[in-house]
Formats: C-alpha cells, structure tokens, sequence
C-alpha cells in the first residue's frame, strides 16, 4: 500500500499475486505471456485425464488465458483446464488410444470402489463389503455379468468388450473371474490389505 491506503492493483496483487489480471500488467505482458504458452491449438499431445495417472494422446482444442488447456482426447472423452505439466509433446506419446480409454475407465472405476468403501470417518476401507455388492451369487468370485451389473449401479455403462477389457488389464482377472485379492489389488495396488500379502511381508512392513 503507498500512502497508507490500498489501490485496486495492490488488492489484485495481493490475492493472485503476478496474476494476469492484475491492472498493473501491460497489454505487452500479456502477449507475451500468450506467447510463451508451451502448447498450441491444434497441436497433437498426450495429457493426463482431470489431472491424474496415465497420459493420453489426444489434441489441444483452446489454450486458455490461464495458462490451461482444454483437451480433446482420442477416444471421445474432453478435459478442460488442463495443466501444462499434465501434458506432454506428441513425440512422446504411445497411440494405443483404446487402451488408454481402458485405463481411464479403470481410474474412474477405482474411484467408486474407494469411495463407497469409505467408512463414515473415512479413516478405513471395507473393500470386503463393496466386494460382496458385486459377488451376488455369494461364490467368492465376480464374473463378467455381475462386474456389469455393479457398474451399471454406479452409472458407468460399458460394452461386453469393454468389461472384458477392464477385468483382463485393471483386475488382472485370472480365468476371467475375480477373486477378492484380484479385488483389492485393483482398488489399493501393493496395498498392506491385499489378500496375497504373506505375514511375514506383513510384519517386514511394520518393522520398517
């Protein structure tokens, strides 16, 4: 503040510090500052879906005065407001894009498991419980169907290939069923609660 009052530039600066709408920035700053954007409109990329996991290949569709972009993926799907370090240079990028639909769905799927698995504290997974609403034969196994079935409940709606596609690369389904340790592998990958955990990994864990 100068002279013991606040101008509307000292305010903006203040609470987005160097931020782009401050009134102080000239509108040469601001070209610049579109210039030095790392990506174009139109340019081939590979960026991670709403922020996390994998990276994707797909095309900038808006560079947004941010410094964020928008991002229209391969396979369909669209992101907005993605960050530049979740994009990467289409020199980079694998173009298996079927697969990385795969693995986004995964993610998403992942989600919901975790989420209902939350207790009220949500300081405790019960992946036992989430994994008997799938299991509703009661044999210790999810098969296709009944995989189906559980997410059409959560409102993902997958083709028959897809779900195959979700239990042979995300659950590692053996025999085209899974098994709760498949369960719990998927939802908390190397996780202390997996089912194929040995004591003794148990106890090494807890010792270190």
């Amino acid at each position: 503040a100068r002279g013991g009052e606040i101008s509307y530039a000292d305010f903006v600066d203040f609470a987005v510090p160097h931020g782009a709408d401050s009134p102080r920035r000239s509108p040469r700053a601001s070209r610049d500052r579109d210039v030095r954007s790392g990506f174009e409109e139109g340019q081939r990329v590979k960026a991670q879906y709403r922020g996390k996991g994998r990276f994707y290949p797909g095309r900038i569709r808006r560079v947004n005065r941010d410094g964020t972009y928008d991002v229209d993926f391969d396979d369909g799907d669209k992101d907005e407001g993605v960050l530049e370090k979740s994009i990467e240079p289409v020199d980079r990028v694998d173009r298996d894009s079927g697969r990385g639909k795969i693995g986004r769905i995964g993610e998403r799927v992942r989600d919901e498991i975790t989420r209902l698995a939350e207790t009220t504290s949500g300081r405790r997974l019960e992946l036992r419980r989430v994994f008997e609403e799938f299991d509703t034969d009661r044999n210790g196994r999810v098969d296709a169907y009944e995989l189906g079935r559980g997410l059409r409940k959560l409102r993902i709606d997958l083709t028959a290939m897809e779900i195959d596609d979700l239990m042979d690369e995300q659950f590692q389904a053996r025999g085209g069923e899974i098994s709760y340790a498949d369960f719990v592998d998927f939802a908390v990958p190397h996780g202390a609660d997996s089912p194929r955990r040995s004591p003794r990994a148990s106890r090494d864990r807890d010792v270190r």
